[in-house]
């Protein structure tokens, strides 16, 4: 089936961040794989007449300039159309309705996470609704360290609209979780151990949610749980105990603990890579969203930063991907794991 001929800009903006290169003294290539588009029988000064359109004259303003220099019209368009379809042109008077009104730091601030998805996507309509979605977006995090504040940091520079920052870990404030209104995703950053008991009122959350936990040489970030449709963190909790008699004893022992310090290094590798994963959920939606931390954990490691995966099935005695049956998650969340100390 034939590619869609792209609509020519209405004020033509040749980004920056977006390669152009020379084959041949008549032959460039423009565009990142798997968008890179290559175009023949062109000159230097087609090229450079496209590297000056700056978004501030309409189309037909930006074409009367290259008549101007002695350019035919039909190759303009044709440079145009290629630059276009492979984001090297993009339209200036069309940006995410959010960011209208947003301050200038805010635009400088999402440029590179515009760009980035516009390569991801191919689209700069698709990027907007994506941005746009973003700003709209709230996503609280839990915990008091590092890596929360790297979580926090980065999802605030992509463009989420607001970041609730909980850094006491008190009964009281894992009860509020429950009353999370229209937030997004909710990322657990407070618990001591990578291995520890989750908190029954974490299970409870009915809104995506991801685990995340730093210790030592190493940091565990997933699983990433949608509720009713992925494993959830007592299927994680019930396959250690299987795996081990004494991880009942032992968890609610790391769970007692307050979170240490760790290397810098692992907190901004693994901040950085749990923030990914909560944009993964806001720029899709949970019920299309595809991650790796999807019934998975994504294990960061020093002192090179390797990261692999880890599986983290259903459990098959969990209920959580049971038929409803009127309890509904929080209800089953609740039971949790109880175990002598």
């Amino acid at each position: 089936m034939p590619a869609m001929t792209p609509p020519l800009p209405a004020r033509p903006w040749t980004r920056h961040d977006v390669p152009l290169v020379w084959r041949s003294d008549a032959s460039i290539e423009m565009g990142w794989p798997p968008h890179a588009v290559r175009l023949d029988d062109v000159d230097p000064a087609h090229v450079s007449w496209l590297l000056s359109l700056g978004g501030e004259r309409p189309l037909d303003a930006a074409l009367d300039q290259g008549r101007e220099r002695g350019l035919r019209p039909a190759k303009l368009r044709r440079l145009l159309r290629a630059a276009v379809r492979c984001g090297l042109v993009d339209d200036a008077s069309s940006i995410p309705a959010s960011l209208r009104d947003a301050s200038l730091h805010v635009r400088d601030l999402l440029v590179g996470d515009l760009a980035a998805t516009r390569h991801l996507h191919g689209s700069t309509d698709e990027a907007r609704d994506v941005i746009d979605r973003r700003r709209h977006a709230e996503v609280a995090v839990d915990g008091t360290g590092a890596v929360a504040d790297v979580v926090a940091m980065v999802l605030t520079c992509a463009g989420i609209g607001k970041v609730v920052r909980d850094p006491v870990r008190s009964s009281s404030s894992r009860r509020h979780r429950r009353g999370v209104g229209d937030r997004v995703c909710h990322v657990l950053c407070d618990a001591a151990h990578p291995d520890a008991a989750a908190d029954p009122d974490a299970m409870a959350l009915d809104i995506p949610h991801l685990a995340v936990a730093a210790g030592g040489a190493r940091a565990v970030i997933g699983p990433l749980v949608i509720p009713g449709r992925t494993s959830c963190l007592r299927c994680r909790d019930l396959h250690l105990a299987d795996a081990d008699p004494s991880w009942a004893r032992v968890a609610v022992q790391w769970a007692a603990r307050t979170p240490g310090p760790i290397a810098a290094g692992l907190a901004h590798l693994s901040g950085a890579v749990a923030a990914m994963q909560v944009l993964a959920v806001v720029d899709a939606g949970p019920a299309t969203v595809r991650t790796t931390a999807l019934e998975g954990a994504l294990v960061v490691t020093l002192p090179d930063g390797r990261i692999e995966r880890e599986a983290r099935p259903p459990h098959p005695l969990c209920g959580c991907l049971w038929p409803d049956t009127g309890r509904g998650t929080h209800a089953r969340g609740r039971q949790g794991l109880s175990a002598p100390c």
